[in-house]
């Protein structure tokens, strides 16, 4: 989950823990499976889970993919592990690869290759699903849980089941609006949201429409479904998120965002949606391959009062700079304050210094090549033509005053 920190004034100063992404918690590695083992020379479709158990899972009955004529429960599974690889895998192929799993473990339960894949195919299946408007957030809660009683030593799924059930819990009898772009959902006993959803929705889908302009990208489009954006009250949002209260915003496939009082708030919330859309834009394009520094800089750029905002990250600099490989993942893992303010000011001012050098358009090439499955270092250097270690060392000397 990306979180945006509360505004200024004490912005640098707020704890602003950020979460590592929920698709960085599902990256196990599905594995392959050689022949040491002795498998049947063709798989009977006969064997399948029982019924309940496929209802568990979601699995659809009559649908499941065909065995070939020969292949056996280890050529099965490796067609499912490259479903689970393919550039671009989503719902379609995490459904029939749990699928193909399905009866590789139904016929060799003991198999510690297939449980463990087919928990993975299971936790990716749920997560695709769960964001996507009007779906059955029961059922992928369910698919979830499954992949966790699969998996026992995978303690991030139990984190993530417990605030799945602490976010149904809460949303149970929430308000839904369509619009364009987005489907609004918020408590409907926050009397002016039911009374200005046609507004908020407006304001959602400008913004929307003036990043996608930007970015040159609609995620909507590539993902076949709307973006869900979530509206709380503060005290649900922290219930729902674990959040701190630092926490201005989050994305996790779904935006969220707490609301107070629509009217007063609208500075804070308006600049934090355009951060939690803009995490959304580069989750689309780039995916788990963006580096922090990349990801936290640009939805800083993008959310607005630039020059406000690069004063204030100016200010936030200490000696000595951080590393690049501290900025390459969770830009809140250290705990300390200071030095997390520290490395979102110093991801915005490189950010910034790299637009000015290369255009939005270099920035767009970086962006291209992390989403094809190159690393940022290596995407880095095929598209603006020198190393990231050098370019970071050059911006650390333009820096005023020098370093």
């Amino acid at each position: 989950m990306k979180s945006r920190p509360a505004p200024p004034s004490s912005r640098w100063g707020l704890l602003a823990l950020l979460l590592v992404t929920v698709l960085a918690l599902l990256a196990a590695r599905p594995w392959r499976s050689g022949s040491a083992a002795p498998q049947p020379a063709a798989p009977d479709p006969a064997p399948q889970p029982p019924a309940a158990r496929r209802a568990a899972a979601g699995e659809p009955g009559p649908a499941l993919p065909a065995a070939r004529p020969g292949e056996s429960w280890n050529e099965l599974n490796n067609r499912a592990v490259d479903l689970l690889a393919q550039d671009g895998a989503g719902l379609a192929e995490f459904e029939a690869a749990a699928a193909l799993l399905e009866r590789c473990h139904g016929a060799q339960p003991e198999q510690a290759t297939f449980r463990a894949n087919l928990a993975e195919a299971l936790a990716r299946w749920a997560m695709a699903e769960r964001d996507r408007p009007g779906v059955d957030r029961a059922a992928a809660l369910a698919r979830l849980e499954r992949a966790a009683s699969l998996a026992p030593e995978r303690g991030d799924l139990a984190e993530l089941i417990e605030r799945w059930r602490r976010e149904l819990e809460t949303e149970r009898d929430f308000a839904s609006y369509g619009s364009l772009y987005f489907e609004l959902t918020f408590d409907g006993e926050q009397r002016d949201l039911l009374a200005r959803a046609v507004e908020l929705t407006e304001i959602l889908d400008r913004a929307y429409g003036e990043l996608r302009e930007r970015f040159q990208h609609d995620p909507n489009q590539a993902r076949g479904t709307r973006l869900r954006v979530v509206v709380y009250t503060p005290q649900a949002f922290h219930a729902v998120t674990g959040l701190g209260h630092w926490a201005a915003g989050a994305f996790d496939g779904s935006v969220r965002l707490p609301i107070g009082d629509l009217d007063r708030d609208r500075p804070r919330w308006e600049r934090t949606l355009r951060h939690e859309l803009v995490h959304a834009f580069l989750d689309s394009l780039a995916g788990r391959g963006l580096p922090g520094w990349l990801n936290e800089g640009l939805a800083q750029w993008h959310e607005g009062a630039l020059g406000q905002q690069l004063a204030l990250a100016r200010r936030a600099l200490a000696e000595p700079p951080l590393d690049l490989a501290e900025l390459a993942g969770n830009l809140g893992q250290s705990g300390d304050p200071a030095r997390i303010g520290q490395a979102y000011a110093q991801a915005l001012l490189f950010t910034d210094f790299l637009l000015a050098r290369y255009g939005e358009n270099g920035v767009a090439s970086l962006l291209a090549g992390i989403g094809a499955g190159s690393s940022a270092a290596a995407a880095f250097e095929r598209a603006l033509g020198l190393p990231l270690s050098e370019a970071h060392e050059f911006f650390l000397q333009q820096l005023d005053p020098p370093r």
